[in-house]
């Protein structure tokens, strides 16, 4: 490559001649340039337009070709157009190039000449990984905060749907009471118009008691399952009191009742309605019986009563219809949970069944 070029850095100040005219190195004569005359091999990044000056050993320079190659790219051979004696090589990229000069009529003689263009810090592989982590870093950071947002708003939008709901339970359940009481006063009015003052009193008594605890727990959405039997079983007495009926409460023995919480007051208007259309009637004959049992994530409860059946139409009071849209708001809300209930006529009798889903998980 000696015996091709003299190898020279030039970088144009201005297009035109400067003030101070030509700037002169030996026999070089080129408007307004520097020139650097040690052979160069690596160029900054503000270098990147250098000129090759071939030196003056080279005859016919007007014959000269190069061919600028860059990895596996290539320029391909091209006439020296801008000036016999330079060779001059534009906005190159960062990276490793090879200049390659022949005569057009010499073309198996090839000279070669290698240099780097080194790239700015912006250039650098590291800064574009840098900079390309930090741009996932920043997408996934703007995914994150709007999925955050979404959440929250979800969130919010389910806590209102919840509170709702939830009045709407309260405001089903609360009509519980009033049917209790409406019952309940009706079975004390009864005692008295067949003058059964001293059961009426002992009756009134109990009632007080036990509306005294109703009203407390039925403040609440869940309370044990101990309390709520306690609850039921004060209520059979007192209707056992007037009618004379039988009833019996089973529970499986594996179940913790004081850790088992059901919802407030289900049974209730069942129990109520079965009394009241089933077996009140039947006095000594009646017989009610409720069975609690666990069939594996489930528990199972049984109201069954052997009076004249559901579908003589008497039975589909209002206590139904509140058992029916309670359950079917407490659905909306419970998750892994639910609540299902039917009622069915058996054999000389009425049979609803209530299964809390998932209700040990």
């Amino acid at each position: 490559m000696k015996e091709f070029i003299s190898v020279y850095k030039y970088q144009w100040k201005n297009d035109q001649a400067g003030a101070d005219g030509p700037s002169y190195y030996g026999d070089i004569t080129l408007p307004s340039v520097d020139s650097l005359l040690t052979i160069k091999q690596q160029f900054t990044h503000h270098e990147n337009s250098p000129f090759f000056y071939l030196n003056d050993k080279v005859k016919n320079a007007n014959l000269v070709e190069y061919n600028l190659l860059s990895g596996k790219d290539s320029s391909g051979w091209t006439a020296n157009d801008f000036d016999p004696n330079i060779i001059r090589l534009q906005q190159l990229a960062p990276g490793n190039y090879t200049l390659l000069l022949r005569y057009a009529f010499q073309r198996q003689t090839v000279s070669r000449f290698s240099f780097t263009v080194v790239p700015a810090w912006y250039q650098t592989v590291w800064f574009k990984m840098i900079a390309g982590i930090l741009i996932l870093l920043a997408a996934m950071s703007v995914y994150l905060i709007i999925k955050t947002r979404k959440q929250k708003i979800k969130i919010r939008e389910q806590q209102t749907f919840y509170r709702v709901a939830q009045a709407e339970i309260r405001s089903v359940r609360s009509q519980f009471n009033p049917h209790f009481i409406f019952n309940a006063l009706s079975s004390i009015q009864g005692l008295i118009t067949k003058n059964d003052i001293e059961s009426a009193h002992a009756y009134l008594n109990d009632f007080s008691r036990l509306l005294r605890n109703t009203l407390k727990e039925s403040e609440k959405d869940f309370i044990s399952l101990s309390k709520d039997i306690s609850l039921i079983d004060h209520y059979l007495k007192l209707e056992q009191l007037r009618f004379g009926f039988h009833y019996q409460i089973n529970v499986d023995k594996k179940m913790n009742k004081d850790a088992i919480e059901v919802p407030v007051l289900l049974l209730q208007p069942i129990i109520e309605n079965a009394v009241k259309h089933g077996i009140s009637r039947m006095q000594e004959s009646g017989l009610l019986t409720i069975d609690y049992h666990i069939h594996a994530s489930d528990i199972r409860i049984t109201v069954t009563d052997n009076g004249s059946g559901y579908n003589n139409g008497s039975t589909k009071g209002h206590g139904l219809k509140l058992t029916d849209e309670r359950v079917a708001l407490m659905n909306q809300l419970l998750k892994e949970r639910s609540v299902a209930w039917q009622i069915t006529d058996i054999a000389g009798g009425t049979k609803v069944i209530f299964i809390l889903k998932n209700w040990l998980l």
